[in-house]
Order: structure tokens, then C-alpha cells, then sequence
């Protein structure tokens, strides 16, 4: 019998955060190792933030973040936003 699989497709997830002035901050939870997760602002792109970050500050709501979410949309092929 012969297998039937379908590509596999590698999912980014992401999740929005934002600061207390309003900028907006893209967190990579794939990529927690305990202390630290990759994350991605505007200014600066990518770096290493404190896990704790992303729960500490609020949600950004889709309209918040859709300037940064089309900007990572250029790098990564399949960005899934997640909560």
C-alpha cells in the first residue's frame, strides 16, 4: 500500500504583545528556552527577551499589530498567530 502523506508545512507561531507606549513586540514561543524566547520589533528586529515579557504585557489586537505581522509576513512563509 502506498503512503498518502502530504508535504508537511513548518508553522511559525507567533504571538503580539504590547508595551505599556504602544510599540508592539512579536514573540516566537518555539523558541523558549526557559529564560528567554526570540522575539521581533520594528526597531531592532530580532533579539532575546525575558519569557516573562509575554505574560506580563498586554495583547496587541490585530489592528495593533498589523504592521509588524506584514513585516514578519516577508520572512516567514507560514506565520500562525497564536494567544
Amino acid at each position: 500500500m502506498k503512503s498518502n502523506l502530504k508535504n508537511k508545512v513548518k508553522i511559525t507561531p507567533v504571538t503580539f504583545r504590547k508595551f505599556e507606549n504602544g510599540d508592539i513586540i512579536a514573540f516566537f514561543p518555539d523558541t523558549n528556552d526557559g529564560k528567554q524566547v526570540v522575539s521581533y520589533e520594528h526597531n531592532g528586529q530580532h533579539s532575546g527577551s525575558d519569557i516573562n515579557l509575554v505574560n506580563i504585557l498586554a495583547k496587541a489586537t490585530p489592528s495593533e499589530y498589523a504592521d509588524l505581522k506584514k513585516e514578519l509576513d516577508k520572512i516567514y512563509e507560514h506565520l500562525t498567530v497564536i494567544d
